[in-house]
Formats: structure tokens, C-alpha cells, sequence
């Protein structure tokens, strides 16, 4: 069935950062440096979802890397036979 005349099509609202979780309007109040009056503005707020913290990061050095595979090449050198026999 057809829409019918002089409606507009509804949109649903995608958000392009998936960080975003909702949009809220807000009324502040601003002081004019100027004049001195209180001014009343409406705007737009982004609320933004919770970060998940995965824990505490452990740093490793680029020296304790470097250890690692010197202990992984020592090991994989004393398990290999000898070619010569």
C-alpha cells in the first residue's frame, strides 16, 4: 500500500561511530559577555557508550622478546639431531 499524500518518509537514524549510543537535546544557559543578559540555548549532546577496560596492559620490553626467541632458538638447536651422522 502507497503512502499516503503530504507525509514524508521516516528515516531511521544510523549512527556512523559505533561509539555514539544516543543523541539528547539539553537547554544551557550562557552569559553575554557583552550585554550582561542570561541566554536559554537548546543543542544537541552525543552520549557516548562505556569503554570496556580489559584489565592492565603489561608492558614487554623489546628485551625480553628478544630473549624469548634466543631461548626458543637454544632449545630448537639442542632437540635437533646432528645431519652429519
Amino acid at each position: 500500500m502507497a503512502r499516503p499524500k503530504g507525509t514524508k518518509k521516516v528515516k531511521k537514524h544510523v549512527f556512523q561511530d559505533p561509539t555514539i549510543e544516543e543523541i539528547v537535546e539539553m537547554e544551557i544557559e550562557v552569559k553575554d559577555p557583552v550585554t550582561g543578559k542570561m541566554i536559554k540555548q537548546k543543542v544537541k549532546v552525543k552520549k557516548l557508550k562505556k569503554i570496556i577496560d580489559n584489565g592492565p596492559r603489561v608492558f614487554m620490553g623489546a628485551s625480553s622478546v628478544i630473549d624469548d626467541l634466543e631461548k626458543e632458538e637454544n632449545e630448537r638447536i639442542l632437540s635437533e639431531p646432528d645431519q652429519e651422522e
